[in-house]
């Protein structure tokens, strides 16, 4: 019959277990000192972005047709989203701003310009994009286009969308349109350096966006995460 009762285990076994711990201890704080000792090094590759980004062909709220190239020296922070969205674009567009706002304080920091891309342009027109953009800072750019046009900048980014047919609406202009959640940063020399989804804080959006920019060289190595100021004393600060 077999004994339930716990049996301690041996001491040859016990420096077994600890000999183990102590090798894995090292081997992990070892990893850990290596990342941190690459984590500028030019010659380091990043995974998962070499595919997703490229040029695009938009227009404005204007009508005004608008390119890549009509931000030359300035960093893109790209989201893809509409206007009626109820919550998630909001709350997106809040923590775009916010953390574009701390970013602006650092000492050295670039230009980053938000770009919002409307993947609705049946509702979101130049009309209801200027009045929804009254809430939003200044210098954010609203753009959207032709269905053509959209489908390309969204599969360039791998960006998923899809706008409900007419029978699936509630009525013709009452719909959700289902879409991917994610910032893209983007360099000056229009290359993907980064994308973050909603599961990001703000303070590791903040955090990443600053390692991702220090690695491209647009800012500083010795810049540090600054104590937010409200949104209005923030924009003041980089503007004056």
């Amino acid at each position: 019959m077999c004994s339930t009762r716990f049996k301690p285990p041996s001491q040859t076994a016990q420096r077994v277990v600890a000999g183990l711990m102590l090798v894995g201890g090292a081997g992990y704080l070892y990893q850990r000192q290596q990342r941190g000792s690459q984590m500028f090094s030019k010659s380091e590759e990043s995974s998962g972005v070499a595919d997703v980004g490229g040029p695009f062909d938009l227009v404005d709220d204007n009508g005004k047709r608008v390119t890549e190239k009509d931000f030359p020296g300035e960093y893109l922070l790209l989201y893809f989203g509409f206007t009626y969205c109820p919550d998630i674009c909001p709350t997106e567009l809040y923590r775009m701003v916010t953390v574009l706002n701390t970013l602006k304080q650092i000492p050295g920091s670039p230009v980053i310009r938000p770009i919002f891309i409307s993947v609705d342009p049946e509702r979101d027109t130049p009309e209801r994009i200027k009045e929804y953009k009254k809430s939003y800072p200044a210098d954010m750019v609203w753009l959207t286009g032709t269905p053509e046009q959209l489908a390309a900048a969204a599969k360039a980014y791998r960006c998923y969308y899809r706008i409900p047919d007419k029978s699936q609406r509630n009525t013709e202009s009452d719909y959700l349109v289902d879409h991917s959640i994610f910032f893209y940063l983007v360099s000056p020399q229009n290359k993907l350096l980064e994308f973050f989804g909603k599961n990001w804080t703000i303070d590791e959006l903040i955090e990443k966006m600053m390692y991702s920019l220090k690695y491209d060289g647009g800012m500083p190595l010795e810049a540090e995460i600054p104590k937010v100021k409200p949104l209005k004393e923030a924009e003041d600060t980089h503007n004056a």
